[in-house]
């Protein structure tokens, strides 16, 4: 059925080309999902490369961060200490010493330089970056020097002389000392005292603060700078140290301070990231250059995976429109194999190539709508007929009106014979009450209160003829007699079992008449103890019941009775009968419990 359905699918578009619903179905669910998918993607593409780039920026400048942390603490212990010492009172008394020749050195002055080279021993202890600590004092140009390295450069060489010389009228300052491999902080002594007659330095290890940068950095960051102003004060590369960072060849006329954290510079034909924070101690900056490539071959490798998903999704997209296509097109295909098989008489035949298939059905509807035309016509006919019908019924209305009057006439007639009631008026009475309960057509449906009194008045006629033939036993449950059910149900099952299973009886029988709620449904069985039915006769009878259904004039009988509970409340309700032969009938009726009256048109 399906490679059928799938022939007829590609004989339409043959036929229709791109005039074909089919066609205009599978282009427009592409359109339809295929261009927001695209617009989806790229805002996606366009939020997760805008997320990593800040992510990479907020992880350098985190590594950036801690290294500028770790270098302002290394500044403020150098602070500290230059401080110390400055203020420290034996260094103080050094400035006054006037000799530095150890053999004019009285008592006093040695213990002094001894007392100054413990306290200074202790910082050099204490201090991991911290390479050496000299105090010089210009008036015996005598130095105290304690190293970890460039003892003999400290001591005997001419840089805290010069140092002194060049910078006498400052009181702080801070010198990058290549040879040496120094960061050397300066303060000129007494710091108390316009006069200054020496100075304090101490010297940080440029290889141990390139590790500590080294454990902070990532691989991607190419040159990291600390500048002072525009001072370079630490770089890998040593010959740029104490050089403008504008005159090197990464930086060359640029401005360090107006660069953003999210602007980039070319360095030999490469892009970098240029990060730049300030210390939070000093006037240094701390810059560093971060590679691009690694983080543009990241974001390629994003683009890569989300040109293949969407690739994927297209094609995903294209299987799924074909299938939502064909299922849209297939009941428009099922409306034009009907036309097709259809004769149109003479409708107007239309080239396929410059129509679509809704045209071709249209067509068809056309003819169609002529039909109905035609049908109506044919309707009204059959509605005069019914016109006819119905005023035949209200004839028969009539006809009735008249039967009950007649009644009413041969019982005063019969009353004068005897003068008074008499079982023969009496006979004429209910025979009167129930043919107008019979004919009266007003209401479809009853209380089975009303069915009760309907079958009293039925049993009181059958009681004159048979006398005691049989005694009746009402069992009842209060709650059932609001019970709503179709009107004559009860009186045609009394009168078959009065007549099918009591008459013949040689004996006395009972008729049981019972009703009862169970799983919300009403219950009612008649039960007599008659002659019974056989078994294969009654297996006959429930079939019949379940699959049997009565002309519209057979109003009595347990069909009848059966096939009106079927039309008001459906097929799963109805009657049973279960017999056995000599003991006897039980019929069991089962229709909703319900309170309210069906309007059964």
């Amino acid at each position: 059925m399906r490679k059928f359905k799938s022939i007829n699918i590609w004989k339409y578009i043959k036929e229709y080309r791109f005039n074909s619903i089919l066609v205009k179905y599978f282009i427009s669910i592409n359109l339809f999902i295929t261009i927001p998918m695209f617009v989806a993607v790229s805002i996606a593409f366009n939020y997760l490369n805008n997320v990593y780039k800040n992510e990479v920026r907020n992880a350098n400048l985190s590594a950036l961060s801690r290294t500028k942390d770790s270098i302002d603490m290394i500044s403020r212990q150098v602070e500290t200490t230059l401080l110390s010492l400055a203020t420290d009172s034996e260094v103080e008394s050094l400035l006054s010493f006037n000799s530095s020749d150890y053999s004019k050195k009285d008592y006093n002055m040695l213990r002094n330089i001894s007392g100054i080279e413990k306290v200074v021993n202790t910082y050099i202890y204490y201090g991991d970056f911290i390479n050496s600590i000299c105090i010089y004092s210009d008036k015996s140009k005598y130095k105290v020097v304690t190293s970890n390295m460039n003892y003999i450069e400290w001591k005997y060489g001419e840089t805290l002389e010069n140092q002194f010389v060049e910078n006498k009228d400052k009181t702080y300052w801070i010198s990058v000392i290549p040879d040496k491999n120094t960061i050397s902080f300066f303060r000129n002594i007494p710091i108390y005292n316009g006069n200054k007659k020496g100075l304090v330095v101490v010297s940080v290890d440029i290889d141990k603060i390139n590790q500590l940068i080294n454990l902070n950095k990532d691989k991607s960051v190419k040159d990291f700078y600390i500048l002072n102003k525009n001072q370079i004060v630490f770089s890998k590369d040593k010959s740029l140290l104490n050089k403008d960072i504008t005159t090197t060849k990464d930086f060359k006329g640029v401005d360090v301070y107006k660069i953003g954290n999210t602007d980039t510079i070319k360095v030999n034909d490469k892009e970098y990231f240029v990060y730049n924070i300030r210390s939070d101690y000093n006037d240094w900056n701390f810059v560093s250059l971060v590679s691009a490539e690694e983080n543009n071959a990241k974001v390629n490798k994003i683009k890569d995976i989300i040109t293949m998903f969407l690739l994927f999704s297209i094609i995903t997209v294209l299987i799924i429109s074909f299938f939502i296509a064909v299922n849209l097109f297939t009941p428009i295909e099922e409306m034009l194999e009907i036309l097709e098989k259809k004769p149109h008489g003479n409708i107007q035949k239309y080239s396929k190539t410059k129509i679509n298939e809704l045209k071709i059905i249209s067509r068809g509807l056309e003819s169609s709508i002529n039909d109905v035309q035609n049908l109506k016509g044919e309707l009204e006919e059959r509605m005069d007929l019914l016109k006819k019908a119905r005023s035949i019924a209200l004839q028969s209305q009539i006809n009735s009106h008249f039967l009950f009057n007649t009644l009413e006439n041969i019982k005063w007639k019969v009353m004068e014979f005897t003068n008074g009631e008499n079982e023969g008026s009496k006979m004429i009475s209910n025979l009167s009450k129930l043919l107008r309960i019979g004919l009266n057509t007003k209401d479809y449906m009853n209380t089975l209160d009303k069915e009760l009194q309907h079958v009293r008045i039925y049993l009181d006629i059958q009681k004159v003829r048979y006398e005691d033939k049989f005694e009746v036993i009402y069992d009842i449950e209060d709650e059932t007699l609001s019970a709503i059910l179709p009107k004559i149900t009860l009186q045609p099952i009394v009168e078959n079992a009065i007549y099918h299973g009591i008459k013949p009886s040689d004996k006395k029988c009972v008729l049981t008449i019972k009703a009862y709620i169970m799983e919300e449904n009403l219950i009612i069985e008649i039960i007599d103890n008659g002659v019974g039915i056989e078994e294969e006769k009654c297996r006959v009878i429930n079939n019949e019941l379940q699959t049997e259904y009565i002309k519209e004039e057979n109003h009595i009988g347990i069909k009848n009775v059966n096939q009106r509970i079927k039309l008001s409340f459906g097929e799963k309700y109805g009657i049973e009968i279960k017999s056995k032969i000599n003991l006897g009938t039980r019929i069991i009726m089962s229709i909703p419990y319900t309170k309210e009256f069906i309007d059964i048109q």
